[in-house]
């Protein structure tokens, strides 16, 4: 091989980004001339049984030459498909955050119209049994707005307000009863414990 020919084979682009190409004297597929189909051929995933039947029976290569070639390195593949697993890698990691995140999103959406609902029936009188799913939205809003740096205060503050609507509109013996089963709740008990 001339140097000339050798010097077109110094670098190699390959996605985009531009790699040397290692040409090592005593690697026989490295000084053929038949070198950059080989390369090729190797990259189009083809044996390299089926590239040797391609090349010139007077090529001086074999099976091993080839592999041996691919194995070394001095063909710049390894780099490009190390850094495209890497991004390939990536973007299923963030395929699968960005499922949970919405699957999160959908299930505090849920948690925040309990919440609403039953705040609108208990400012109507409708007191049984959202309470204490209401409860729950709201215990399961303050873990998550505790998690992002919200205050939880602000919805103890809107239970309190519940409260109180419930109460204006119960008789004294429905807010006797009502406070009695709260106060006995073992979800509720461990609710104002934690």
């Amino acid at each position: 091989m001339t140097a000339a020919a050798n010097a077109s084979l110094a670098t190699a682009t390959v996605g985009g980004r531009v790699y040397p190409v290692r040409t090592v004297a005593h690697c026989h597929t490295c000084v053929s001339a038949s070198r950059r189909e080989i390369e090729r051929l190797v990259v189009q995933g083809l044996p390299y049984k089926a590239i040797l039947q391609r090349l010139p029976d007077d090529s001086g290569l074999s099976e091993d030459s080839i592999r041996r070639h691919v194995k070394a390195q001095h063909l710049p593949i390894h780099d490009e498909a190390v850094k495209r697993l890497r991004e390939q890698d990536a973007v299923e990691r963030g395929e699968i955050v960005a499922e949970a995140a919405q699957a999160e999103v959908n299930h505090l959406s849920f948690a925040r119209g309990i919440l609403g609902q039953v705040q609108r029936r208990l400012a109507n009188g409708e007191i049984e049994p959202d309470l204490r799913d209401g409860l729950a939205a709201a215990r399961h809003l303050a873990a998550f707005d505790a998690e992002v740096g919200f205050e939880t205060d602000a919805y103890f503050k809107a239970i309190r307000v519940i409260m109180d609507e419930a109460k204006t509109v119960m008789t004294a013996s429905q807010w006797s009863s009502f406070s009695v089963r709260l106060t006995s709740n073992p979800a509720l008990r461990q609710l104002m414990t934690s």
